[in-house]
């Protein structure tokens, strides 16, 4: 359970929780299995938090610095985070459906079994993040920096990729039927060899479509 105090004093306002984390700097915030649905928190000072299975569905945490914060398990469908903060967070099996994650830092992220159908990633930076096992399904992840990134076993149906750097990504096992690859940076005929895709499967110019995608 969340710490009462903790908790009252973020209720009152992103302004009241940002002086209280002033002035205690070395005090981990405890909102574990929090109930903030819906509140506004853009901004909001939430580095290194204990978030862990909290309820945020619809919060609004644009801005909102939640760098090496534990979001294991939490609920966060339609939640807006345009350009959080989120380096090195922990995000695996958070449930992130249709959130808007446009121009978040998730670099070192952990997503791994993240659910982020329907989510906009567009602009997001997510270098060397974890996202295997995650579903994608329907994400838009256009002009996204994926440099590093782990999408083993993904699930990439069609999402959005246009544009977005895909250099030194894995993507060994990933679903990408009906994925739209077109103008992707960085990409290579040998990671498209190891995804299972499809005739619909969007590439950028000069990959050839493995023979295993044309069933």
């Amino acid at each position: 359970m969340a710490n009462g105090k903790q908790l009252s004093i973020l209720k009152q306002g992103v302004t009241a929780w940002n002086q209280w984390r002033d002035s205690h700097p070395k005090s981990r915030p405890d909102l574990h299995d929090c109930e903030l649905g819906s509140v506004d928190l853009g901004g909001a000072h939430l580095e290194q938090a204990d978030l862990c299975d909290g309820h945020l569905d619809a919060a609004k945490l644009e801005g909102a610095r939640l760098d090496s914060a534990d979001l294991g398990r939490a609920h966060l469908h339609d939640a807006d985070l345009h350009e959080a903060h989120l380096e090195e967070a922990n995000l695996s099996s958070a449930h992130l459906e249709r959130a808007r994650l446009d121009k978040a830092h998730l670099e070192g992220a952990d997503l791994w079994e993240a659910d982020l159908e329907g989510a906009n990633l567009e602009d997001a930076s997510l270098e060397g993040a974890d996202l295997g096992g995650a579903c994608l399904e329907r994400a838009l992840l256009n002009r996204a920096e994926l440099r590093g990134a782990c999408l083993r076993m993904a699930n990439l149906e069609g999402a959005g990729l246009v544009g977005a750097n895909l250099e030194g990504a894995m993507l060994t096992g990933a679903h990408v039927e009906g994925a739209d690859f077109r103008d992707a940076k960085g990409l290579t005929q040998e990671q498209i060899e190891s995804a299972q895709g499809d005739p619909l499967t969007g590439l950028p110019e000069g990959l050839q479509r493995p023979e295993h995608w044309r069933g």
